[in-house]
């Protein structure tokens, strides 16, 4: 299994390769109005309106920060639509067994979108389930205002 790494906070975290169809440098975005915090805006992907959220401040509530190596991955992320996720440390690649692959417990708390844990050099990462990173209820709310055909003319 080959995996994208990237931090939140000052934890490791990845994302399966399988679901990304693209890593883009930060570039500017799209206003989307009466959002919650965590979502930046849109960006217009090869014509497709997509918007983009700030993966620390869903996590965290603190600000993904503008460095070198922050990017936006662009994923399908359930619910066949996609979605960008402004990360930090999005450096990496690494390439897992899945026999390696701890699985959650159900006694642990977990939010939805953590999946397995696997270990490289003596340090924990865990998945990011791509699917499951937004809500039901945030993922229709976000992507009717995203599909708004107001914002397709207007989205750099």
């Amino acid at each position: 299994m080959l995996l994208v790494k990237l931090t939140i906070g000052k934890e490791e975290y990845a994302v399966e390769s399988s679901c990304i169809k693209e890593i883009i440098p930060s570039v500017k975005l799209k206003n989307i109005p009466c959002c919650e915090d965590y979502i930046l805006g849109a960006i217009n992907y090869h014509g497709l309106p997509v918007p983009v959220i700030d993966i620390n401040m869903l996590c965290n509530e603190s600000e993904t920060k503008n460095i070198l190596t922050t990017r936006i991955i662009i994923i399908e992320c359930g619910y066949s639509n996609i979605l960008g996720i402004k990360a930090e440390n999005v450096t990496e690649t690494i390439r897992i067994d899945e026999d390696s692959l701890q699985r959650r417990s159900n006694n642990q708390r977990y939010t939805s979108l953590l999946g397995p844990v696997f270990e490289v050099n003596n340090s924990l990462i865990q998945i990011l389930e791509s699917d499951k990173i937004l809500s039901k209820r945030a993922h229709d709310d976000l992507f009717n205002r995203t599909n708004d055909t107001s914002l397709t003319g207007e989205i750099l």
